[in-house]
C-alpha cells in the first residue's frame, strides 16, 4: 500500500496547488479564503488571459475557472489547457445554467459544472472526488515511470500493450529498430507487424487480423519469431523467444524477446546432423518419419490425401559384390540426385535405409502416384551411372486413408513393392 492509499482527501489537497479563475472581485476573494484552507497553494487570475499564462507557468494540479469573463472567456481558455494537458482536473463555476455552455463544457472534458452561488458542500465533495482519482492517475503514472526505467535497463527486447495498441518499446527495442525516440515508431506502429516473422517467414501483419493477436498466440503455442532489420532487409533476422505476460490494469501485456539467433543456429546444424542421411545428403528415416506423421494429422484434420512410393535398386547385393561397396556408395548417392531432381519441388525423398528410398507425395491421388513413380522407373532405367553404367529399380505404390497409420502405410507400399519384386523387377506395382 502505497503512503497515499493511507491519506484522506482533505490530506492529499492539502499536498497540491489550484488555480482559480474568476472576474468578480467579491466571488474571487470568497473562494480564494475557502480554497487557502484547503490547499497548499492559490493561484489566481482575473481572465481567460491571465489564467492561461498562470497554468503554463505554474502547472498547477486543479483548475477552477468562471465562463463568461473578459478578454478571453473560461471556455476559450481550457480549450488551449485541453490542447497542451488532457489530464488536468478542471471545475467549472458559472452562474449561467444554459444548456449551449454545458454541452461545450462536456467537449472539452470537463469534470464538474457547479452553478453559482456554490454550494461549498457540493464542491468539497467534488474536490474530494477529484483529488482521489488525481492521487489514483499520479501513482499510476509514477507505477509506468517505474517500469519504464525497469524495461530500459533490460538487455531483452520489450514491449507493452493496451488494448491492442503499442504502449512502449524498451531501449533495446528501438535501438534494433534504430529509432530514436518512441514517438517516431507510435506513429507507425503497424511496421513492426510487417518486420515481425513467423516460423514460415511470413510477416505477422498479413496472418488476418491484429498482429499483436497473432504475436500473443505464437507467444502461447509457438514461441518463436523472427524480427527483420528495417534498414538491412537482405541481413539474416533475429530468432527471438516470445513470452506474453498479462498486466494490471486488465487488457495490458508485456511481450519479451531473448534473441537466440546464436543457439538456433546450432539448433539447425545439429537437427540437419540429426535428420539428414550422411551419404547421400537426403532426408533420413527419423526425418521421414517426421514427415509422414506431420502429413497424416493434416489429413486426418482437413479429410485430405496424399501418397508415398517405396522403391529399392534391384540386385544392389550384386553391385557391391562386383565393384565394390565404395563404387555401391556412389550408384546411391547418383540415384538420390536423379531422384531428387525428378519430383516435386514439395515432394520429399527419404532414404530409408540400404538401397531402399521412400518419396512423400503430398495432395497426390494414386494415379498421380503411379505416374510419378512410373517417371521415375524410366528416368533411373536410361540413366548411365558411373562404373556401373546402367541399374534398375522396383517400385510401390500405396496412397493414405483415414483408417491407415504411419507404419500400415509404409507396409502397404513395402508390400506392392515387394509385389514388384515378385513380377520381375523394374517395374511399378500399386495397392
Amino acid at each position: 500500500m502505497t503512503v497515499n492509499a493511507l491519506l484522506n482527501p482533505q490530506e492529499l489537497l492539502a499536498k497540491l496547488t489550484v488555480l482559480f479563475v474568476e472576474d468578480d472581485e467579491e466571488i474571487r476573494q470568497q473562494m480564494v479564503q475557502f480554497l487557502s484552507r484547503r490547499f497548499k497553494q492559490v493561484r489566481v487570475a482575473c481572465n481567460g488571459k491571465q489564467g492561461l499564462a498562470a497554468f503554463r507557468e505554474e502547472k498547477p494540479d486543479i483548475i477552477l475557472s468562471d465562463i463568461l469573463m473578459p478578454e478571453m472567456d473560461g471556455l476559450s481558455m481550457i480549450r488551449a489547457i485541453r490542447d497542451e494537458d488532457h489530464h488536468i482536473p478542471i471545475i467549472v463555476l458559472t452562474a449561467y445554467n444554459e444548456e449551449q455552455y454545458l454541452l461545450r463544457s462536456i467537449e472539452l472534458g470537463i469534470d464538474r459544472y457547479l452553478l453559482k452561488p456554490v454550494n461549498t458542500k457540493s464542491l468539497s465533495e467534488a474536490l474530494e472526488k477529484i483529488v482521489s482519482n488525481l492521487w489514483q492517475r499520479k501513482e499510476r503514472e509514477e507505477a509506468d515511470s517505474y517500469l519504464r526505467l525497469l524495461m530500459d535497463i533490460h538487455p531483452n527486447l520489450l514491449l507493452t500493450t493496451s488494448d491492442d495498441q503499442v504502449v512502449y518499446l524498451n531501449r533495446a527495442f528501438l535501438h534494433r529498430l534504430e529509432v530514436d525516440q518512441l514517438g517516431d515508431f507510435l506513429s507507425n506502429p503497424t511496421g513492426l507487424g510487417e518486420l515481425l516473422l513467423d516460423q514460415h517467414g511470413t510477416p505477422l501483419s498479413q496472418a488476418g487480423g491484429l498482429w499483436l493477436h497473432r504475436l500473443e498466440e505464437l507467444a502461447q503455442n509457438a514461441p518463436l519469431v523472427y524480427l527483420k532489420n528495417p534498414t538491412q532487409p537482405d541481413e539474416a533476422p533475429l530468432a527471438l523467444v516470445v513470452e506474453c505476460r498479462q498486466m494490471t490494469p486488465p487488457h495490458c501485456q508485456l511481450f519479451t524477446f531473448a534473441d537466440v539467433s546464436a543457439i538456433e543456429g546450432q539448433l539447425k546444424h545439429l537437427e540437419h546432423m540429426a535428420f539428414t542421411d550422411t551419404l547421400t545428403g537426403l532426408a533420413n528415416r527419423a526425418m521421414g518419419q517426421k514427415s509422414l506423421t506431420k502429413e497424416i494429422n493434416r489429413c486426418q484434420r482437413y479429410n485430405r490425401t496424399f501418397s508415398v512410393i517405396l522403391l529399392d535398386v534391384d540386385h544392389f547385393k550384386k553391385v557391391n559384390d562386383t565393384y565394390g561397396h565404395e563404387v555401391g556408395d556412389q550408384v546411391l548417392q547418383g540415384l538420390a540426385g536423379l531422384l531428387q531432381n525428378t519430383v516435386r519441388r514439395s515432394d520429399m525423398v527419404v532414404r530409408w535405409g540400404g538401397e531402399e528410398f521412400l518419396v512423400v507425395l503430398p495432395e497426390s491421388s494414386f494415379q498421380d502416384a503411379r505416374m510419378i513413380a512410373e517417371k521415375l522407373r524410366s528416368n533411373v532405367a536410361a540413366h548411365t551411372f558411373s562404373t556401373v553404367e546402367h541399374i534398375t529399380c522396383s517400385f510401390g505404390v500405396a496412397q493414405f486413408d483415414q483408417t491407415l497409420g504411419m507404419q500400415s502405410l509404409v507396409a502397404k507400399a513395402d508390400a506392392a513393392l515387394y509385389l514388384a519384386k515378385e513380377r520381375g523387377r523394374n517395374r511399378v506395382e500399386p495397392i
